[in-house]
């Protein structure tokens, strides 16, 4: 038979001692301390991933808003640029923009929120927890895409979370972390 487990089998013949075989054929279950300590071990590990996630989850929900109102205003000045007219009968292009409302990003058509076309708004909600400050209307010029009044939007949560979206003057837009 093979000498390695010879030596897993029997042990060492010189010191008398048992083998790891040996010792696994004695001992088949776990005693009510190991048992206990391992539960504890698992509980811990739970706990932590619980509190882990959430905060990873709040912070997965303030990028998402984010993400929303940069993606209209990217949108907002890409129609705007290429003269995108979304009414029926519409013979001339508009300026696009987009409205920051409480609950509501609002991306509209028209030279302004109040003169805008009601039809063609497209409307994003975000979480009620978060919290805007700043500019609250941002407004691309038709065929350039830039903005008449340049603007930064603040961005927070109950959390911690805070983001600055940045439109230049040129339509440029920028936004941190």
């Amino acid at each position: 038979m093979n000498a390695r487990y010879d030596v897993l089998r029997m042990g060492s013949k010189a010191t008398g001692s048992f083998g790891v075989l040996d010792y696994l054929a004695m001992n088949r279950g776990m005693t009510l301390a190991e048992v206990a300590v391992v539960l504890g071990i698992i509980a811990i590990s739970a706990g932590i991933a619980v509190f882990a996630s959430e905060d990873m989850l709040r912070g997965t929900d303030f990028r998402d808003d984010r993400d929303s109102l940069v993606m209209l205003l990217v949108r907002a000045r890409a129609e705007s640029m290429n003269h995108i007219c979304r009414v029926a009968g519409c013979t001339a292009a508009a300026a696009h923009g987009v409205e920051v409302l409480p609950g509501e990003f609002v991306l509209f058509e028209g030279d302004g929120y109040a003169t805008r076309v009601q039809s063609e708004d497209v409307s994003l909600g975000y979480g009620s927890d978060i919290s805007m400050s700043g500019a609250h209307e941002i407004i691309f010029e038709s065929g350039s895409g830039d903005v008449l009044a340049p603007g930064t939007i603040s961005i927070s949560d109950a959390t911690g979370h805070t983001s600055s979206i940045i439109v230049g003057d040129e339509g440029r837009i920028s936004w941190s972390n």
